[in-house]
């Protein structure tokens, strides 16, 4: 769990090095994976090669050795057929026959007796590695001749004693009788291509030594057996003398005991079946069927080869197996020089890398710390960095063009910016979170009376009233408050940023003067700027108290007047109504409805000029709105009889409350209401949805009218607007009713939006703040 960590910090600490550093070490990772892999495949390559190399030698020595020892036995049984393919056989039966005496050449049976000895002497003079040579009568088992070698130096001596003169001779009284044995029996019953390889035990030890047998015939019978013992491991020591193997040489017999021979010492030890078990075993699983003539052996320790060879004598056939083995130390003994010679090149070619690289990256970068040191003086002083490499053409020359393009593009902005800022009209301010002047152009110095360097670094609090400059100065503590220590970030530069706001403000020789401000703000890093636009609107304000005053007078003065004239023509109309024709009863309600909406076009401008001065009182009650909105509808169904419509209320499936002057709230209500009724066609429906949306409270009135046609949709909400004249005449209404709507639902601190469709009608929508009781105010 800790290694993800540890590799990110150690990541994030090789991208903080230079580049120069950078490209050292990833040249030195490159260079020592490379050589890794290498070392790796050469060694591995190596390896093979020696395996192989190995495999190849023992193939020969096996080789080397099994041929010799396959001629050996071939030509023991060619000795073999040679004895029983001479005259002496024949000689010695036809004397046999014939009274002792052969009636051919006239010789007894002594004389054919010593010949057979004196080819078996003959025979074995030559082959030290017979034992033993007899024939045996097929009549009885009987021996005819026999000579023997007796035993010589112990097995394993590295020159053994096999003196040719000490073959001895059996005499004829003490020649054995009685021999037939099972595998004189086998031998007799041979066709006279076959022989007989017997293994024979208890001699010389265990393993060394064969009888091959074979049958002899006479006159079409078969009368005897020639039987030539041999001691194969005398055999194998003349050939491993003749071949010298390099490598440990074993030869295993049919029944799995063997002679080994070791290079080292030159002795050859008896190996019993136990000793053999493991190399059988692999024999066994390197060659399944015992077909394979020559197959490679390996284990963890050695390297080795099995070589068969098999006189092609019997069924089964008499096979033996020849070995040859290195251990791997050896065969690998050459490899450990080479894997440090390949370490050594390996550290050479790393360290030469790591170095031409380092060189290389220095030349490469030098110029970046020079560019970098630069841009950052640059970036403190604000000055042009000195030098730029721009006439280098790679890759840091073009960085270095692009950073010098990129300098005189923002040198050339902030030049038409500053232009702007010196020029324009409006004043133009600039402060931090904690209220210090940052910047501040001409025209604010035009305003104020301050000097740019008397304002700049003070708190913005001196161009204002006494009072206000402290109430600043708390709203900008409230803003630099974090999350849960105070009011809510966005909500608190929401009711600044974004609008504009009249303020009274204050020169430097004291006098004050109402300004416009519009307000921005802008991050740069982790600090907030707070920008103003100022306008002195001084003039207009008087301006526009003049006007209000004017019209305030004037509706006053026409209040009264009217007042009086609509009730002397109510009065008149429930007097005199029976008295007058219809012309004039129809003048009459036309004078009297006119008067009507005169005095309240006159209520609408004076509760305009109230909202504009900010004298419109508001008395905020918590209202349950389901309630407030059916009241409302119910009182003025009136508009539904004179327009012919039906109003439907939808009230919301729970209580919803907002805190509303209901008053004011019925004004903006009556206002939609009434809209809603004179636009919609008669016979139409006006709905009334009231529902819930997060935490606000939705009042939606739905007509079913022409709609709003779209050039007039951005000015609905403005000071007597109205779609054309001719609606206007149709329908009445003064065009204050919506900006007075919009007014009242703002001052709750709600908003009213609109939908339209040509041809089906319009929603207006108003949106106020649900107000939820907790559970301690219930409580109380």
């Amino acid at each position: 769990m800790r290694t993800v960590p540890s590799l990110a910090r150690l990541l994030a600490r090789f991208s903080a090095q230079s580049l120069r550093l950078k490209i050292t070490l990833l040249t030195c990772v490159v260079t020592f994976l490379v050589a890794l892999t290498m070392f790796w495949v050469s060694y591995r390559q190596t390896v093979a090669v020696s395996l192989a190399a190995a495999n190849e030698r023992l193939l020969w020595e096996t080789q080397a050795i099994a041929n010799p020892i396959r001629a050996g036995f071939e030509q023991l049984v060619s000795d073999a057929r040679l004895v029983r393919s001479s005259s002496i056989p024949e000689g010695y039966f036809r004397a046999e026959r014939g009274g002792g005496v052969d009636p051919v050449s006239g010789n007894d049976l002594a004389h054919w007796r010593a010949r057979f000895e004196l080819a078996f002497r003959a025979l074995m003079q030559q082959r030290p590695d017979y034992l033993r040579m007899r024939y045996i009568a097929a009549a009885g088992g009987r021996e005819l001749a026999r000579v023997d070698r007796p035993p010589g130096a112990v097995l394993g001596a590295a020159e053994p004693d096999r003196g040719r003169e000490r073959l001895v001779t059996t005499a004829p009284e003490r020649l054995l009788r009685g021999l037939e044995t099972p595998d004189l029996a086998r031998a007799l019953a041979l066709d006279p291509s076959g022989i007989l390889v017997v293994p024979e035990r208890g001699r010389a030890g265990p393993g060394r030594v064969v009888r091959v047998l074979v049958s002899a015939q006479f006159e079409g019978a078969t009368v005897g057996v020639v039987e030539i013992t041999l001691d194969y491991a005398a055999l194998l020591q003349a050939v491993v003398r003749s071949v010298r193997p390099a490598a440990a040489v074993l030869v295993i017999d049919p029944a799995g005991e063997a002679i080994s021979h070791d290079p080292g010492s030159g002795l050859f030890m008896p190996l019993g079946r136990a000793q053999m078990a493991p190399m059988l075993a692999q024999i066994a699983q390197a060659d399944p069927g015992g077909a394979a003539p020559n197959v490679a052996l390996a284990d963890a320790v050695t390297v080795a080869r099995y070589q068969r060879v098999v006189l092609d004598t019997q069924e089964p056939p008499f096979a033996l197996g020849v070995v040859a083995r290195h251990p791997r130390v050896e065969v690998f003994a050459a490899l450990g020089a080479l894997r440090t010679k390949l370490i050594g090149i390996g550290a050479v070619l790393i360290l030469g890398s790591v170095g031409v690289a380092f060189l290389a990256a220095t030349w490469i970068t030098e110029a970046l710390p020079r560019m970098t040191a630069q841009l950052r003086e640059a970036a403190r002083s604000g000055g042009p960095p000195v030098h730029l490499p721009i006439e280098r053409r790679d890759e840091i020359g073009d960085l270095a063009r692009s950073f010098e393009a990129l300098r005189r593009r923002i040198v050339s902005s902030e030049a038409r910016a500053q232009e702007v800022i010196e020029t324009v009209v409006d004043g133009i301010i600039t402060i931090d979170e904690r209220g210090i002047i940052c910047d501040y152009n001409p025209a604010c110095e035009r305003l104020f009376g301050y000097g740019r360097e008397e304002v700049v670094g003070r708190d913005v609090g001196m161009l204002m009233p006494e009072g206000d400059g402290s109430a600043h100065q708390a709203y900008l503590t409230r803003l630099s408050r974090g999350p849960g220590e105070g009011p809510d970030d966005t909500r608190v530069v929401g009711r600044t940023v974004g609008r504009g706001r009249d303020l009274v403000a204050r020169r430097k020789d004291g006098s004050t003067f109402i300004l416009e401000l519009s307000v921005s703000h802008t991050h740069y890093g982790n600090q907030r700027f707070f920008t103003g636009i100022l306008r002195d609107i001084t003039a207009r304000k008087e301006m526009e108290v003049m006007k209000n005053e004017f019209v305030s007078t004037v509706n006053h003065e026409l209040r009264t007047p009217l007042t009086t004239i609509r009730g002397a023509l109510g009065l008149l109309k429930t007097t005199s109504a029976h008295l007058l024709d219809a012309k004039s009863a129809r003048l009459l309600d036309l004078s009297y409805d006119s008067c009507g909406r005169l005095a309240h076009l006159v209520d609408d401008i004076l509760d305009m000029e109230k909202i504009e001065a900010g004298k419109m009182e508001y008395r905020l009650e918590r209202q349950e709105i389901n309630t407030l909105v059916r009241e409302i509808v119910e009182r003025h169904t009136s508009y539904a009889d004179q327009y012919d419509v039906r109003f439907t209320v939808l009230c919301a499936p729970e209580p919803l409350h907002c805190r509303v002057d209901p008053s004011r709230f019925n004004q903006a209500l009556v206002n939609l209401l009434s809209n809603a009724a004179k636009f919609s066609p008669r016979g139409g429906e006006v709905i009334f949805a009231i529902g819930r949306e997060g935490e606000s409270v939705t009042i939606r009135v739905t007509d079913q009218g022409p709609g709003i046609p779209r050039e007039f949709r951005d000015k609905i909400f403005g000071k007597f607007a109205q779609a054309d004249a001719s609606s206007t005449r149709a329908r009445g209404g003064s065009g204050l009713g919506l900006n007075i709507a919009r007014a009242i639902i703002l001052a709750f601190e709600g908003e009213i939006t609109f939908t339209t469709r040509i041809g089906q009608g319009t929603t207006f929508c108003i949106r106020l703040p649900r107000d939820v009781e907790l559970p301690l105010q219930r409580s109380a």
